[in-house]
């Protein structure tokens, strides 16, 4: 997440079948200005090549915060278990 890449290849159409019969066809867009149902760019994938890396950081944020929750709970349990509380 977060890197430019760069992809190759080319817009194609495509035709689903099933027993030799046409299921549906999806047409290309070939345009920048159609929208809605069709206005999509197929593109059959010949290359791809990353220009820039991103900030993975930002990206993995998530996955650090999750240890490092996982990590306090751990030592939280390790302490409690160390040095039980005081009964009164």
């Amino acid at each position: 997440m977060g890197d430019q890449i760069r992809l190759t290849g080319f817009l194609v159409d495509y035709t689903v079948t099933k027993d030799g019969q046409e299921i549906f066809t999806r047409r290309t867009s070939l345009t920048r200005s159609d929208t809605g149902n069709g206005a999509c760019e197929i593109l059959y994938v010949t290359g791809l090549s990353v220009i820039a890396k991103g900030d993975h950081f930002q990206a993995d944020a998530g996955r650090y915060a999750w240890y490092a929750g996982l990590a306090v709970f751990a030592a939280l349990g390790v302490v409690w278990f160390v040095r039980p509380p005081l009964a009164e």
